[in-house]
């Protein structure tokens, strides 16, 4: 159903009357320099507003490969309004490119976006005005471009991927003899390095005219202030903007062929289509074929599903599907493509089937199965757009100006569009499929790994096979399902039976906590088990449930495959009274499925339930320390099956190799044996607890004597260097790691993640924006339980760039105090705090926080103190940090490089 909702919402957003209008929701103008605008003025005071930036010239206007996408970059560096970059007018403000603002280039645009929240850094008028200065404004400095230039390159180093070169090939052959084959946006190396300012600024002057822009502001924002402000900002600059007679593919009366091959490439596909034209969106005709495209893809997919169950004993034949998809505006392609090493073969096959579904076309049962689903969604949707927020009004703004087309009401659009769907005919439908698989236009593609030699065939005998395949009579194909007919109602599943032991004991309490004022509960129980409750109400009144025990995978007990393995074996073997098909059946049924994560130092079951269910649950949780039924022919299986892991050194095949199905069985007693801690958050009563939970767990019998102990970091006073050769491009991926001691607290923990955005900046401005060493770089810094802070910093770059770049991180952490002089901190406040406001919204936050503080504390201590933990977030304080911090006694650098480097 939500494919159908996606698509009737596009139809909803296009031209379905002859002179058809904006929904009156909207604000739509042009100013007097042809600037256009459209607002959606959100009446939601809690909503805060978007802004998006059209300006209509992407790859397909490049004079020079790549050309508008550098542009793109250009405009956040030198601004003639700010007198410095945009980069540094973000950090002042405490803003970030990719988070508040984002631009990209896609084939016929290029959009700047502006994201805000309530109470934002700048407001809607500097918003605007931060648009129209990165639009029209730009200085488009040599210097800039000097270090911009290395950036673009790295990012098509990033960019050089298999899938991407293959995916570049296919559209060559699809949208040939357009400018939507004048190479991929980002352009070429060779292009990116002979263009110069003065042919990007060319580029500016002709098409970043206001004439060629469309505004989009969407949320709760004064419409006629906004009006106001948009005049202040865009208005001047009297330029026409450029035509654009290419935008629509060219059709030709012929067949064309090619080959898609790449060097790293691995699957081989024969695709059949062609192109031709669809009308205008402004038109009655256009809208009924969108309309007749949209109940076409159903039909056709109802077909192919015939087409695989013709093929399906065909061993050649590894997949078949078809696709319609609107490539411009005004122009549609069919595609046919199966999945098989024999093109030959596979090319026949397409053309039998493409003329058999020419021939055939589709009956009556199929189009009112398809239409009457339709309708549904078509009702259905009127709730949808009721419940649009601001950000859907922008993307639904943004798609129909992209089609060209407007956004109407539903009002407007239902009427028109339910009448074109009780007007469908099998006839007019079928006649609609036979003229989209009767264009001349059509193009063949033969992909196959590189090794593979690919010899196309001629046209002729494409065009010959293709033309006997018409004369020919084809039936229908029969479907697998179609002979079945329902004879009685379905019936809702049942619970399976199972013969349940008795899994409860009467409650042996050690010891009861109570923290009033954290609404917190403890009960400590004699085998070692606890449950910590934190009784508060959530928003969809379930139970969020967390238990935790010292089952990782990383202890002082066993091999961490073996770990790992015990607790796979756990969770999927049956129990001795049930299998663990009908366990976990009955779980599915009463909606107790425990979720599991065995991490590095825990065994974490996870588990959101209704208050109803609670006994069932704990049920269930008591059946998983029920004796596991684990035979010695099933652990021959599993022991082949992770003697074919690549990973495993040779100290643990042998250990494999040598381990029995007794031990397996052992250790996950030994699993079972630990005492867990169970944190539960939730209104509840004391009772539902004393009655559904501890019953269960004071059944169950624990063994501190095996006690499985986390195995946790140390600190190695050791610096290491490692080398390694993978890449088959030109590149070189660096990571570093370091590790610094310092107790763990969850307060401290969480206090010096405010360090994260501060030292990723300070990164990204020198080894970006200074040095154009890089596209990207990631870095993490954290305080663990292991009492270390760990830090991680990874970038890609040149391979003859590496030392450099490496010596440059050096000097950004030294230099960190003043870095955090320069970064706007009332701003990283006021992040934290909307951060931690939608954070706290969430329950799973307040079932995390609830362990982390008695893992800590033993008490809800952290509860209640990280509401005063921004206050911390002092310049003095970061300063004492990292110091303390940097430089880390100890580091560990990976680089990866070519292997042609070796």
């Amino acid at each position: 159903m939500r494919t159908y909702i996606f698509l009737l919402l596009i139809f909803i957003s296009t031209n379905v009357l002859s002179n058809p209008k904006w929904d009156s929701k909207l604000v739509v103008s042009n100013l007097d320099n042809g600037f256009k605008y459209v607002i959606y003025p959100s009446t939601n005071k809690a909503e805060p507003f978007n802004l998006r930036l059209i300006v209509h010239a992407g790859s397909i206007d490049d004079s020079i490969p790549g050309i508008a996408h550098i542009l793109e970059h250009m405009s956040f560096r030198t601004n003639t309004v700010y007198g410095t970059t945009v980069h540094q007018y973000l950090d002042k403000i405490g803003w970030k490119t990719g988070k508040q603002v984002n631009a990209l280039t896609r084939a016929a645009e290029t959009q700047f976006m502006i994201r805000t929240r309530p109470d934002d850094a700048i407001d809607l008028h500097q918003s605007i005005q931060m648009l129209a200065n990165l639009s029209l404004h730009s200085a488009i400095l040599s210097r800039d471009w000097h270090i911009e230039r290395k950036v673009i390159l790295e990012e098509l180093r990033m960019d050089e991927s298999v899938a991407k070169r293959i995916n570049d090939q296919k559209k060559a052959i699809i949208r040939h003899n357009s400018h939507y084959v004048n190479g991929p946006t980002i352009g070429f190396r060779n292009t990116i390095k002979k263009i110069t300012a003065a042919d990007i600024r060319a580029f500016h002057d002709k098409y970043y005219v206001p004439d060629n822009m469309t505004l989009i502001i969407s949320g709760y924002v004064d419409p006629n202030k906004a009006t106001e402000w948009i005049k202040q900002s865009f208005s001047g600059h009297y330029h026409i903007a450029p035509q654009r007679d290419y935008l629509e593919l060219p059709l030709f009366k012929e067949l064309y062929m090619g080959k898609v091959q790449d060097p790293q490439g691995s699957s081989s596909y024969v695709t059949f289509g062609n192109r031709l034209t669809l009308a205008s969106k402004s038109t009655d005709l256009g809208i009924e074929q969108r309309l007749q495209n949209y109940v076409l893809r159903k039909l056709i997919r109802l077909h192919m599903n015939r087409v695989k169950q013709a093929y399906k004993d065909d061993s050649a034949i590894k997949t078949i599907f078809m696709t319609i998809k609107e490539a411009t505006p005004e122009r549609i392609i069919v595609a046919l493509r199966i999945r098989s090493k024999h093109h030959a073969k596979a090319l026949n096959i397409a053309l039998k089937e493409w003329q058999r579904l020419s021939q055939v076309g589709f009956n009556k049962e199929d189009l009112a199965t398809v239409r009457a689903q339709a309708l549904q969604t078509l009702v259905n949707n009127e709730a949808l757009i009721k419940q649009r927020r601001y950000t859907d009004w922008e993307d639904k703004i943004t798609s129909a100006i992209m089609q060209e087309g407007v956004l109407e009401s539903y009002s407007d659009s239902e009427p028109h569009l339910r009448r074109l769907l009780h007007a469908m005919t099998v006839d007019s439908l079928n006649q609609r499929l036979h003229t989209l698989l009767s264009s001349q236009d059509q193009f063949l593609i033969y992909q196959a790994p590189q090794s593979v030699t690919l010899t196309l065939p001629t046209k002729e005998k494409v065009k010959k096979t293709l033309n006997d395949y018409a004369q020919a009579k084809f039936s229908p194909l029969p479907s697998a399902t179609e002979s079945i007919k329902a004879t009685t109602s379905p019936q809702p599943p049942k619970l399976p039976s199972i013969k349940w032991p008795n899994l409860k004991a009467s409650p042996h309490i050690a010891s009861k906590q109570v923290w009033g004022s954290a609404n917190v509960t403890r009960w400590s129980l004699k085998n070692g088990d606890e449950v910590v409750w934190l009784n508060r109400k959530n928003s969809d009144n379930a139970l969020y449930i967390k238990v935790l025990s010292n089952s990782g995978y990383a202890n002082t007990h066993k091999p961490s495959w073996r770990a790992q393995t015990a607790a796979q074996i756990w969770q999927q073997s049956d129990a001795t009274f049930a299998s663990q098909k009908a366990i976990k059946q009955w779980a599915e049924l009463e909606k107790t499925t425990w979720q599991w994560k065995q991490q590095e130092n825990a065994l974490d079951l996870s588990l959101r339930v209704m208050p109803t269910h609670l006994d069932q649950a704990f049920r269930l949780y008591a059946t998983m320390h029920h004796t596991i039924a684990l035979t010695d022919a099933e652990w021959l299986q599993t022991q082949h099956d992770l003697l074919q892991q690549t990973s495993l050194t040779e100290q643990d095949k042998d250990s494999i190799q040598q381990t029995t199905a007794a031990e397996l069985r052992n250790d996950i007693a030994d699993m079972q044996a630990q005492p867990n801690t169970i944190y539960i958050v939730g209104d509840l009563n004391e009772q539902q607890i004393q009655e559904n939970i501890l019953p269960y767990l004071s059944a169950l019998k624990r063994d501190t004597k095996t006690a499985i102990i986390p195995l946790r970091d140390t600190i190695k006073p050791v610096n290491s260097k490692q080398i390694e050769h993978v890449f088959h491009t030109n590149k070189a991926v660096v990571e570093i790691k370091g590790q610094t001691p310092m107790p763990w607290t969850p307060e401290t923990s969480f206090s010096l993640s405010s360090l994260n955005p501060i030292i990723q900046q300070a990164l990204k401005n020198e080894l970006r924006h200074k040095l154009g060493g890089i596209y990207k770089v990631d870095f993490e810094l954290t305080l663990s339980r292991d009492n270390l802070v760990h830090t991680n910093m990874r970038f890609s770059c040149d391979p003859n760039r590496v030392e450099e770049l490496i010596a440059a991180s050096r000097r950004v952490y030294h230099n960190l105090a003043s870095s955090i002089a320069q970064y706007n901190l009332p701003q990283l406040r006021s992040d934290i705090d909307y951060a931690e406001r939608m954070r706290l919204s969430s329950p799973n936050t307040w079932l995390n926080r609830l362990a982390l503080s008695f893992e800590r504390y033993q008490s809800p201590q952290y509860l209640q103190s990280m509401s005063t933990l921004k206050q911390h977030i002092t310049a003095a304080r970061l300063v004492q940090w990292v110091q303390e911090i940097f430089p880390q006694p100890t580091h560990q650098i990976t680089i990866s490089l070519p292997l042609d480097k070796a």
